[in-house]
């Protein structure tokens, strides 16, 4: 029996080494697991620290968000993107519902036409209308109907309101047809286009002092034939060896018109530019500025080896926009140039008469001593006359406007060869806002 507990005592103290080892090689497992490297105490440390870097961004956000909420507020400049939202209380996002009463340049509440994101903001113009300011543009002065002025990249643009953009035939009995009952008559609508199967097809006008009618109100769809004046089209040059890299072609001409009619048809109206075409003499590129007061800027003409052409101008024109812009830019359409025209002259102003009082007698876009100046846009009755995209006949392009060696008009049309390179000619770009382009008859 002696030797029997004896034995239970031995084992008994090995069991008790055994365990204390265990435990001790346990303890250092657990204390490497808390304290180590990938410890779970330096695991936590290090969640507490990203939690706070999350929460601090996660607050400069919101912050971000509440900027942006205050710049859409009454009575602020407003944004160029962004729908038309009308939560909150003055102060705190809320857009006014209308432009009425808003002070110029104040964002208001986007109407349904603009669609979701748009790249423009409707924005008020002080005298209870209303235009689309696109993404990046300031507002620098007028009203919409003596000439909104807006600047885009350090140069300025007019906004031309347009609220007939695409022919409805209902209306055909309102039409100006003619010099005795025209836009003075009280037959003032006036479509900038009309749709032709699939496509838009510019309506053109004539003038006589502040009247505007129909170029040919006698021609199928009101427009002219393959001898007359119209748009969108090539004329026989464009195919030729020595312009095709310019890349103009019918198919072209007409999805770039397209465009721009879809965009009128969703803004209600377009930009011109408020100066003849210049040159930043440093940059070599297009700038549209007062080239009088404007150092290192001169106005670009057909003879310049920087435009050379016509079509070293259209060239200049559409290279005004880049890719990343809001816009598209463009040599300014006969269509757009008649819009113009008939916004002029429903404004109360005369655009089919000389008149040497105000004509720019220089070739200094915007450095005329006399107010060459019709709804804030310079030059109309003179410096350069003004090549457009509207053909003519087989060879031809049209150009308005006066220039500064002769007593025309602004609502003056004629044609040349778009491979002369006249002194005396120049062009002005027009902007549309970009949005993704598909034709709707139920739009029209």
């Amino acid at each position: 029996m002696k030797n029997i507990r004896k034995q239970e005592n031995g084992i008994t103290l090995i069991a008790l080494v055994v365990t204390i080892i265990v435990l001790l090689i346990l303890a250092g497992i657990s204390i490497a697991m808390l304290t180590g490297q990938n410890g779970i105490l330096n695991r936590a440390a290090e969640a507490k620290e990203k939690t706070g870097v999350a929460q601090e961004d996660e607050n400069q956000k919101l912050k971000g968000y509440e900027d942006t909420i205050k710049q859409y507020a009454p009575g602020s400049n407003g944004g160029s993107t962004g729908g038309g939202s009308t939560d909150g209380t003055p102060g705190e996002g809320k857009l006014p519902e209308t432009a009425v009463g808003q002070p110029a340049g104040t964002a208001i509440k986007n109407p349904d036409s603009y669609g979701e994101n748009p790249n423009a903001q409707a924005t008020a113009d002080g005298a209870g209308k209303y235009f689309a300011k696109p993404e990046g543009a300031t507002y620098v002065e007028g009203t919409v109907d003596t000439g909104v002025v807006v600047n885009i990249k350090g140069s300025e643009f007019v906004w031309v309101p347009v609220e007939d953009v695409v022919l409805d035939t209902s209306k055909d009995a309102n039409l100006p047809k003619s010099s005795d009952v025209g836009t003075t008559s009280g037959k003032t609508y006036t479509p900038m286009a009309v749709q032709v199967e699939n496509d838009y097809k510019g309506i053109l006008y004539e003038f006589s002092g502040g009247n505007g009618y129909l170029k040919y109100a006698n021609n199928a769809n009101y427009q002219g034939s393959d001898t007359e004046y119209r748009e969108p089209d090539v004329v026989s040059y464009d195919t030729q060896e020595s312009y095709k890299n310019y890349n103009i072609t019918k198919d072209g001409l007409q999805g770039q018109y397209n465009s721009m009619i879809a965009s009128v048809l969703k803004y209600k109206g377009f930009y011109v530019a408020r100066y003849e075409a210049g040159l930043d003499n440093t940059t070599k590129k297009v700038v549209f500025k007062n080239a009088k007061t404007t150092s290192g800027v001169t106005t670009l003409s057909a003879d310049s080896s920087n435009s050379n052409m016509w079509y070293g101008l259209y060239e200049k024109m559409a290279s005004f926009a880049e890719t990343n812009d809001k816009f598209v830019s463009s040599m300014i359409w006969g269509s757009q140039y008649d819009a113009m025209m008939n916004w002029m002259a429903k404004t109360g102003n005369t655009v089919e008469a000389a008149d040497d009082t105000k004509r720019n007698t220089t070739t200094i876009t915007g450095g005329g001593e006399k107010p060459d100046i019709i709804n804030n846009i310079y030059d109309l009755y003179g410096c350069h006359f003004e090549w457009t995209l509207e053909a003519i006949s087989s060879k031809y392009r049209a150009n308005r406007g006066g220039f500064s060696d002769g007593n025309l008009s602004p609502a003056r049309r004629s044609d040349n060869f778009p491979t002369s390179t006249p002194s005396g000619y120049s062009s002005r770009a027009t902007l549309y806002i970009k949005w993704a382009w598909t034709l709707k008859c139920d739009t029209l």
